[in-house]
C-alpha cells in the first residue's frame, strides 16, 4: 500500500488563502459596522446627557425667575399700597429729582406736563341733515354710540400722568439716568427725549448737554377701603396694647423651633424675626420669598416645603 502524501497542492493553498481572505474581510466589515454603531450610540448618549443637563439648568432658571417675579410683584404691590394717590405724584417727582442728582446731573425742572388743549369738533345735527334730505345719515347713531347708547370704556386701575423733565450734564450721565429708570420704584415710561448741546461755551472733552424728556407715569388708584367701626376695632387694639412682652422668655425655650417670616412682612419684619431666632437656642430662620405677613396664604408651596424640611431634620424623624 503506497504511503499517503501530505504535501499540499497549489490549488489547495490557493483555496485556503481565498477562504482566509474572505473570512478576514467579513470580520473587518463586522468590526467597522459594530464600531459605527458604538460611535453612534456614544454620540446619542452624550446628546441625551447634554439635553438632561440643559433641562436641569432651564428648570433652575425657571424656578429662579419665578421667585424673582414674585419678589418684584410683592415689592411693587407693597410700594403702591404704602403711598396714597395724593402723595404719589409729589413723591415721584422728588424721587426723579433725586435720581438725576445721584448720577451727577443738574435737575433744572421736574413737573407734570400741561394737559393738551382739545377743541370740540362741530357736527351737523341730525335734524339739519334730515332737512337737507339726507335721511340715511340722520338716522345713523353718532360715533361712540351703539344703538343710541354711548359705549363706555372699561375703567382702568391707574391714571396716566405726563411728566416733563429737564436735566443738564454729560452724555454718559444722561444714559445712566435712562438706564436707572428701568429699576425706578415707580412705573414710568419715557415717551420722547430731546438732547441739545451747549454751544455757547468752549468745553474741553465731552460737552455738557441739556436733555428734555417727556414721560408717562402710571399712578395706581387707591382701592376703596372699608374702615371697621369702633366696636369692631376695639378688641383687636386692646389685645395688641395689652399683649405682654415675652422677649425675655425666648432663651428659655428648649424645643426645636422654626421661625418663618415673609420677606416683605411689614408687621413682623425680617429684622425682628432675626432677633427672635437669635434669642431661641438652635432656632432655624427661613425667609419666604414673595410673601408678606400671611405666608401660608401668599406662598403656600414655599411655606409647606419649609415646614416639611424642618420636620424631616428633627431627631428621630
Amino acid at each position: 500500500m503506497p504511503a499517503a502524501s501530505l504535501k499540499a497542492s497549489s490549488k489547495s493553498v490557493t483555496a485556503l488563502i481565498v477562504v482566509a481572505a474572505v473570512v478576514l474581510f467579513g470580520c473587518l466589515l463586522t468590526y467597522v459596522a459594530a464600531a459605527g454603531k458604538i460611535k453612534a450610540a456614544v454620540a446619542e448618549l452624550e446628546r441625551k446627557e447634554k439635553e438632561v443637563a440643559e433641562s436641569r439648568l432651564m428648570a433652575q432658571k425657571l424656578e429662579k425667575s419665578k421667585l424673582d417675579y414674585l419678589d418684584a410683584r410683592s415689592q411693587v404691590r407693597n410700594l403702591e399700597a404704602s403711598v396714597s394717590t395724593k402723595e404719589y405724584v409729589p413723591t415721584m417727582l422728588k424721587q426723579l429729582e433725586h435720581l438725576g442728582r445721584s448720577v451727577n446731573l443738574k435737575v433744572l425742572s421736574v413737573r407734570p406736563a400741561p394737559a393738551p388743549k382739545t377743541t370740540a369738533s362741530r357736527s351737523i345735527s341730525s335734524g339739519a341733515k334730515a332737512s337737507e334730505g339726507n335721511v340715511e345719515d340722520a338716522s345713523k347713531p353718532k360715533s361712540g354710540e351703539a344703538g343710541g347708547q354711548a359705549v363706555k370704556k372699561p375703567a382702568q386701575p391707574y391714571t396716566e400722568l405726563k411728566v416733563d423733565l429737564e436735566i443738564e450734564g454729560r452724555y454718559m450721565n444722561a444714559l445712566d439716568f435712562l438706564y436707572k429708570l428701568t429699576s425706578f420704584p415707580k412705573i414710568v415710561a419715557v415717551n420722547a427725549v430731546e438732547i441739545q448741546p451747549e454751544s455757547d461755551k468752549a468745553a474741553i472733552g465731552a460737552p455738557r448737554l441739556t436733555v428734555k424728556m417727556n414721560a408717562t407715569a402710571f399712578v395706581l388708584k387707591d382701592d376703596p377701603v372699608v374702615e371697621p367701626d369702633d366696636a369692631a376695632r376695639e378688641p383687636a387694639a386692646r389685645g395688641i396694647a395689652e399683649r405682654p412682652d415675652a422677649t425675655a422668655l425666648l432663651p428659655e425655650i428648649r424645643c426645636p423651633c422654626l421661625v418663618l417670616v415673609g420677606k416683605f412682612d411689614a408687621i413682623s419684619t425680617l429684622e425682628e424675626m432675626r432677633c427672635v431666632a437669635a434669642k431661641i437656642p438652635g432656632a432655624k430662620l427661613v425667609t419666604i420669598a414673595g410673601a408678606g405677613h400671611l405666608t401660608p396664604v401668599e406662598q403656600p408651596a414655599q411655606t409647606t416645603a419649609a415646614i416639611e424640611s424642618f420636620l424631616k431634620g428633627l431627631p428621630g424623624a
